[in-house]
């Protein structure tokens, strides 16, 4: 079983069910479809959230923006669990603000909270916005008792708990998540690296000692990156969002304003080594109605404000433009022609363990018994073919190297050279000069137009299967 949370997993289950694909990678394609529907049903979402703070012309604006934003529309189109985890963000959300008003809603708000979380573990930050709004705004709260905020702890507690459960039966902890856990490591090796144990906030506190580590960890790069992913993921809506976070009313305001805050103040430790732009997905509805908020403020009684309106709409379509237009251009230059040779090479000729980083699922699609093994976000396995896959975390000694290969009985060695995309971390498994003596090349690709250099190597327990 895998460490990710088991919600999306779960709903799409029945699908699979019914379909009845044995193949991981045709699921996919199913998952990618219900995702699109989905995505279509949040546009409904950002329409309810935003009337109850705009009127409805400017409601229609903000469903706009957040319709042709590209990393919106980028969220949707994947497998992920992202979509249904906005959804259930927005409706929690949409709940609170109500609930502000009628507080009988709230423990509704509590239970879509706890459903987010068995999609992915940031859904537990939902939980301090509920309790954050609720005490800030208790004394304007009609019949509020401090019982509510104990009946919201409640509520997602129970909720989560047969969520819980399962990973403890799993994992031994009911908040284990794999690489998800190593919050607090140094650097990007030690994240995904499953020899790893998961560092503790008071180990890390031990092990650093000096101001210097606190500032570049938490504040320059920590806060910075995820500030800049925010603003990023969000242009050009970030552009008016701050501006329109002022004019909204403070009390309906105030769960969008704390799910900002939060989300940011909880990726600070992370993003000193990590950064994914799909963590803040989900901010983008609540970006583009602030947005649009600002927007209405700018061109309020201003003799062209249907002009100036249109023309920041036109803004958000040449933004959708260029974002898709840059990639398009960047993989005419360099397609992953090499990535797809070197899998269907080795799904071909190769069966046993393999380790390996990068590329797996390039091998694994031409398999029809895929399927996730074990614990390990990078492994993969197809049983009645007989190839798995393993990733073991980066080695900076031969040694140490050759003597996990020789005790997890691995067959082969995928050595990484290149990469596609030269900013942003990668994973190696090793980028030593000198090779142990007992590794056989028998696979390379040296096309310098490639977008991606592999060398493969057999160990000496290895053999092709038309080998002799």
């Amino acid at each position: 079983m895998r460490t990710h949370a088991i919600g999306w997993p779960l709903a799409v289950a029945p699908i699979f069910r019914l379909i009845n694909e044995p193949s991981i990678f045709v699921n996919m394609f199913y998952a990618q479809l219900v995702n699109i529907a989905i995505g279509s049903l949040i546009i409904f979402l950002v329409y309810l959230i935003a009337r109850q703070l705009l009127s409805e012309k400017w409601a229609l604006v903000a469903v706009t923006l957040t319709t042709f934003s590209f990393w919106f529309l980028f969220s949707t189109l994947g497998f992920y669990a992202e979509p249904l985890f906005t959804a259930l963000f927005l409706l929690s959300i949409y709940y609170l603000i109500k609930g502000i008003d009628q507080p009988k809603l709230i423990p509704l708000t509590a239970i879509l909270a706890a459903l987010t979380y068995w999609l992915k573990p940031t859904g537990i930050l939902i939980l301090p916005i509920i309790l954050l709004t609720i005490w800030f705004l208790r004394k304007s709260i009609p019949g509020f008792s401090y019982w509510l905020l104990l009946g919201v702890i409640i509520i997602f507690s129970a909720v989560s708990a047969p969520f819980l459960y399962q990973r403890y039966l799993h994992f031994g902890s009911p908040f284990f998540y794999g690489e998800n856990s190593r919050y607090f490591v140094d650097n990007y090796e030690q994240l995904w690296n499953k020899t790893q144990s998961p560092v503790s906030f008071a180990q890390y506190l031990v092990n650093h000692n000096t101001l210097r580590d606190y500032l570049n960890r938490f504040l320059i790069r920590g806060l910075g990156g995820t500030i800049f992913t925010l603003i990023y993921v969000t242009l050009p809506l970030s552009i008016f969002s701050l501006w329109g976070m002022l004019q909204i009313n403070r009390r309906r305001m105030l769960p969008i304003g704390l799910a900002l805050i939060v989300w940011v103040i909880a990726f600070m430790p992370i993003y000193d080594i990590y950064i994914a732009p799909r963590h803040f997905f989900h901010l983008i509805p609540l970006m583009a109605i602030t947005a649009t908020a600002g927007i209405a403020f700018f061109v309020k009684d201003h003799p062209y404000r249907y002009f100036l309106t249109a023309m920041v709409i036109l803004l958000s379509l040449l933004s959708l433009g260029v974002s898709f237009i840059y990639p398009e251009f960047y993989f005419i230059r360099k397609r992953p022609v090499a990535e797809v040779k070197f899998g269907r090479w080795v799904a071909g000729n190769i069966r046993g363990k393999m380790a390996i980083a990068f590329g797996g699922d390039y091998i694994m699609m031409n398999l029809p018994d895929t399927t996730v093994a074990k614990a390990g976000l990078f492994d993969m396995s197809a049983p009645r073919s007989g190839l798995s896959l393993v990733y073991p975390g980066h080695f900076t000694d031969p040694d140490k190297l050759v003597k996990w290969l020789k005790d997890n009985r691995i067959s082969y060695l995928a050595i990484d050279k290149d990469y596609l995309d030269p900013y942003r971390n990668r994973l190696y498994i090793y980028k030593g000069k000198t090779l142990p003596q007992n590794l056989t090349k028998i696979y390379h690709d040296y096309d310098t137009d490639s977008s991606w250099e592999v060398e493969l190597y057999k160990l000496s327990n290895g053999k092709l299967i038309n080998e002799k």
